[in-house]
């Protein structure tokens, strides 16, 4: 079967954009298959675990499927990676279909992971990232229930989620003798509370940064620096306690204490909304207007919420590595004339 020139210059610059990055082994994660191991090749993210093939800095790239993937045990380090999420909504991949976990526990062993590009599912309330060890990051993930700290742990980084947590809390911690040190929450949009508690029962739990998210619902939290973030709901209520709380804005009055706050009159005001041409989705709603006089207002002249900073949202999470957004191959293939296949990619930030 001849391959188009399209086809071919595909395949050397997914080999020269993933060579640095994917210097250890990538494996398949594809729960319509059957396991094969001498491909690299898995049905499920336990067994590419448990391979004693599998070595602590492995890629594991998840493909998109109807099917959910059942809970898994991480006790190594693994770079693990779906297509992102609202597939359907934005442009960004070839396939709408996105990779829906139940849980994850990150054991022993699995110290440093990373998780990008994943969807939790929302068919029962324990369905997310459990956290036992230090060093994880949770990266441009779909979190239908928010996630769990499982122990005490420091240096987390958790940036680009979308947290749906309707009704529920986005970050809990499981019991009140744990205590954290060195969390990073940066650039997540959070539907439901954001609630740490800080009563006299519980140890310490304080954040090292806090910048750039957009809350929609009650956020209660210690930290070194709260910045940036836009409060998008009149009836959210805050207990933040920080050193420095600074240009934030919000649809209310909360912050009216600090002067480097402000207020704004309402979301249509700030945001391009739903109804915007080409921003259907729910996170692309949160691009702020051109123009608006809130376009400086974060900390050192940025954009505040989720789009501004150093680690701006990518819509749907999709991940860093090339995207196939566009396939087109003739309906009909003979053996002289081959298939010609034209395939559209980039490369993304």
């Amino acid at each position: 079967m001849k391959i188009s020139t399209s086809l071919k210059l595909l395949f050397l610059a997914v080999i020269f954009f993933t060579s640095k990055p994917l210097l250890a082994t990538t494996l398949r994660i594809n729960n319509n298959l059957t396991t094969d191991k001498t491909n690299r090749i898995y049905a499920s993210l336990q067994e590419a675990n448990d391979d004693i093939a599998t070595k602590a800095g492995d890629t594991l790239l998840v493909d998109g499927s109807i099917k959910i993937h059942p809970d898994f045990n991480c006790t190594k380090k693994l770079i693990i990676i779906g297509p992102g999420y609202f597939l359907t909504q934005n442009v960004g991949q070839a396939s709408t279909i996105p990779a829906t976990l139940q849980y994850i526990n990150f054991l022993s062993g699995s110290e440093g992971s990373v998780i990008i590009g994943l969807t939790f599912s929302s068919n029962n309330p324990n369905y997310s990232p459990h956290i036992y060890v230090n060093g994880i990051s949770i990266i441009r993930c779909y979190l239908t229930n928010g996630l769990t700290i499982m122990s005490s742990i420091s240096n987390m980084i958790i940036i680009q989620n979308y947290f749906l947590s309707m009704g529920s809390v986005g970050i809990s911690v499981n019991n009140p003798n744990y205590s954290f040190s060195g969390i990073i929450l940066k650039n997540n949009i959070f539907n439901g509370d954001l609630y740490i508690s800080k009563s006299s029962s519980y140890i310490k739990t304080i954040f090292l940064n806090v910048e750039h998210n957009i809350f929609l619902g009650n956020v209660q939290i210690e930290t070194s620096n709260f910045r940036s973030n836009i409060i998008a709901s009149t009836t959210s209520t805050l207990d933040i306690v920080s050193p420095s709380i600074q240009n934030n804005i919000t649809l209310g009055t909360q912050f009216s204490a600090y002067t480097s706050n402000q207020s704004y009159k309402d979301n249509t005001q700030l945001f391009v909304g739903l109804t915007a041409a080409n921003n259907k989705s729910p996170d692309g709603q949160y691009k702020l207007i051109a123009g608006n006089a809130f376009a400086t207002a974060g900390y050192n002249g940025e954009e505040p919420g989720i789009f501004g900073g150093t680690e701006p949202y990518v819509l749907s999470g999709i991940p860093t590595i090339p995207t196939i957004y566009e396939l087109q191959a003739d309906a009909v293939a003979n053996k002289q004339d081959g298939l010609n296949v034209t395939i559209k990619a980039r490369v993304n930030p």
